[in-house]
C-alpha cells in the first residue's frame, strides 16, 4: 500500500508553484502536468517508482477565488439535495395518484408532465419503495401548503 503525499499548489504567474513539504518543490505549467512533477520529485526524493507514489493536491488561486469556488460547491451540493428530494416528492406523489385510480394521462395533466414521464415515476417509485416517504411527506403538509394545493386544484381546472 503506497503513502499518500499532500502537496499545496499555488499560481505563481504562469506557473503552479507545487509545495511538497519535506520533499521540496517543484512547478508545473498545468495542473494536468502538476502530478506527474510532483510524483517524480518525491519519487527522485525518496528512490521509489513514481508509480507507486499517491498524491492529494490543495490548490489555492487566491483568497477571493477560493472563496468563490467554496461557494459555487456548497450550492451545487444544496442543489443535488433539493433534486433528490423533489424526484422522491415526484414519485411519492405520482404513486399516491396512481393509488388513488388517476390514470396516468390525468397524473401527467395535474403535473404538467408527460405520461411517458409519469411511467418513469412510477416505474422508480415502485423501486425505491416510498410509501413511507409518502406519510413523511403527506404529514408535512401544513394549512399554507394545503392553500398552494388548492390553487393548484384551481389552476389544472381551467
Amino acid at each position: 500500500m503506497s503513502e499518500t503525499y499532500h502537496v499545496a499548489a499555488s499560481r505563481e504567474g504562469r506557473w503552479w508553484l507545487l509545495d511538497c513539504g519535506e520533499h521540496g518543490a517543484t512547478q508545473a505549467l498545468s495542473l494536468s502536468s502538476a502530478m506527474d512533477e510532483v510524483r517524480d520529485l518525491i519519487a527522485l526524493v525518496l528512490d521509489v517508482a513514481p508509480e507507486s507514489i499517491d498524491v492529494e493536491m490543495t490548490v489555492h488561486v487566491s483568497d477571493a477565488v477560493d472563496l468563490m469556488i467554496d461557494q459555487a460547491h456548497e450550492v451545487a451540493e444544496r442543489a443535488e439535495s433539493e433534486q433528490r428530494e423533489a424526484a422522491a416528492r415526484s414519485r411519492a406523489v405520482v404513486r399516491t395518484l396512481l393509488d388513488q385510480g388517476v390514470t396516468g394521462a390525468d397524473a401527467a395533466r395535474i403535473l404538467k408532465v408527460s405520461p411517458q414521464r409519469i411511467s418513469q415515476l412510477a416505474k422508480s417509485a415502485h423501486q425505491h419503495s416510498e410509501q413511507q416517504g409518502y406519510a413523511q411527506i403527506a404529514s408535512e403538509i401544513d394549512p399554507v401548503n394545503q392553500r398552494a394545493v388548492a390553487r393548484r386544484r384551481r389552476a389544472v381546472r381551467g
